[in-house]
């Protein structure tokens, strides 16, 4: 059986700095691994093996975000999803869903994401008893804010890469895998400040800001076994980002992700944090692992 990536296991991939290296060229180990899944994806087809074929083809989904083919990624995740609905395989489903979900917003085809996003919570509905469930439906309410922020979004070829990052930075925080989450949010996160997307700034504040929570969650576990206080650098970081997040879907009537993002600033948690900022202290990743409120 094939095993999910994430952005994180791709061989060759140049991390969160640039998906594509300059002039438009791919990595040739990325189209190497590439022709290499497509392999592997032919094999479990001549074996019959459903579930196989399906985990491959979500790994070429995300290996074509990391190449920034949007349509590419969309097809593979599409093709994937429709498999795993065949096999009742809920979980696998729900992975590819969120996939193709943010390909069609970061391709501007928002409602087709809304489209896919209720399926998504019917889905974590039917399977609310599940351990994935939870994960799931924080990563579809995710899927529904970006499309609802992001509609009618052309960014055209410029803004392609970072586009296709979001996308891999919003998969990465629905996997728990914040060492990518972060970094890469934060990179979209500036780029689509400077260009004026408000909408996808607000996905990206919105994804660091659950991905900050996550890693809280994380540290304070960890100082936890060795007897230290909690830290605040992390409530604090998504108490920032959940304050922009919402401050940006307000503006653009965005309801599901200004509810996303106060349902984060509600977290007790997060309270004294945002209440600090709230009140005027200034927040810097310079100096944002040492706040001690």
């Amino acid at each position: 059986r094939a095993v999910l990536t994430s952005i994180a296991s791709v061989e060759g991939a140049p991390g969160v700095a640039m998906l594509a290296v300059p002039n438009g060229a791919i990595d040739p180990k990325l189209v190497y691994q590439l022709e290499d899944l497509k392999k592997q994806r032919e094999a479990f087809q001549q074996a019959k093996n459903d579930k196989g074929e399906a985990d491959v083809l979500a790994n070429i989904a995300t290996l074509h975000l990391v190449c920034s083919d949007l349509r590419g990624a969309l097809e593979a995740a599409l093709a994937a999803q429709a498999i795993s609905a065949k096999t009742k395989d809920t979980e696998g489903e729900l992975t590819q869903l969120i996939i193709a979900g943010h390909a069609h917003v970061a391709l501007g085809e928002a409602d087709q994401a809304l489209q896919l996003a209720r399926h998504g919570r019917a889905l974590c509905e039917k399977a609310r008893e599940t351990k994935f469930a939870g994960p799931a439906r924080g990563a579809v309410t995710i899927l529904d804010a970006a499309a609802g922020a992001m509609k009618g979004f052309a960014g055209g070829q410029d803004l392609a890469p970072t586009a296709a990052l979001l996308a891999l930075a919003c998969l990465e925080v629905a996997k728990g895998n914040v060492d990518i989450a972060l970094p890469a949010g934060k990179q979209v996160l500036d780029i689509f400040e400077a260009a004026g997307e408000n909408g996808a700034a607000a996905v990206a504040s919105l994804a660091l800001a659950n991905a900050h929570v996550q890693a809280g969650q994380a540290e304070d576990g960890a100082r936890r076994k060795v007897f230290l206080p909690m830290a605040n650098g992390h409530a604090s970081a998504a108490a920032y980002h959940a304050g922009r997040a919402k401050r940006w879907f307000s503006a653009l009537g965005a309801q599901s992700g200004a509810a996303a993002a106060q349902a984060i600033l509600e977290l007790e948690r997060i309270q004294s944090c945002s209440n600090m900022i709230s009140k005027g202290a200034q927040f810097s990743y310079d100096n944002w692992n040492t706040l001690n409120p």
